[in-house]
C-alpha cells in the first residue's frame, strides 16, 4: 500500500473511532504532526472519500409537485425526491452520482 493510501486509512479510522491525532499518533506509530498534516492536505482537496457532503436544496416547482425537492450536487447532476423518502437512500444516491 501506497504512502498516501495508508494515511488515508489511518484518517479514516481517527474520524470513525474519534481519535484526536495524539491517540491516532500513538496507535499508528505516524507522528501526530504528519497525521494532521495530511488531514490539512485531505481537507484542502475535493474528495469522493469525504464523509461530509454539501448539496443544495432547492424546492421543485409548487405546480409541479409541492412535497418534492430537487438535489443539485456538486458536479451538477440534479436528483428530484419527495421528502418522504428515504434519508439514507437519498444520501448514497447523491454519493453515486457525485463520483460521475
Amino acid at each position: 500500500m501506497d504512502r498516501e493510501a495508508q494515511m488515508r486509512r489511518w484518517l479514516a479510522e481517527r474520524e470513525r473511532d474519534g481519535l484526536t491525532f495524539y491517540e491516532l499518533s500513538k496507535r499508528s506509530g505516524v507522528p501526530a504532526t504528519t497525521l494532521s498534516g495530511w488531514a490539512r492536505k485531505v481537507r484542502a482537496e475535493p474528495s469522493c472519500d469525504s464523509r461530509v457532503r454539501f448539496v443544495e436544496l432547492r424546492a421543485a416547482t409548487p405546480i409541479d409537485r409541492p412535497n418534492r425537492v430537487e438535489i443539485v450536487t456538486r458536479t451538477a447532476c440534479k436528483l428530484r425526491v419527495d421528502l418522504g423518502a428515504d434519508p439514507d437512500q437519498v444520501a448514497r444516491l447523491v454519493a453515486a452520482l457525485d463520483r460521475c
